[in-house]
């Protein structure tokens, strides 16, 4: 049986999306394809489908974001 979480991510897929963020908590939030859901869902109600960004808060090294964002020529930045 196909779950929620794997319903979610073929979305995402579909839709050009790298992943899903949370702007609503006291700590932002965020995670990737082939890695929701790192919380088991606790925060999951506020997530909202968005795009990879390379220079994330607090040093982290990505986050996803509700824009996409692009390259020099207006293209969107592939996953590494």
């Amino acid at each position: 049986m196909t779950t929620v979480k794997e319903i979610v991510e073929a979305y995402l897929k579909a839709e050009g999306f790298d992943g899903l963020f949370n702007d609503e908590l006291d700590s932002y939030c965020s995670c990737r394809l082939g890695d929701l859901e790192p919380c088991d869902g606790a925060f999951l109600s506020g997530c909202q489908p968005g795009f990879i960004r390379y220079d994330g808060p607090g040093g982290h090294q990505w986050t996803i974001t509700a824009k996409r964002e692009r390259d020099a020529a207006g293209e969107g930045i592939e996953d590494i």
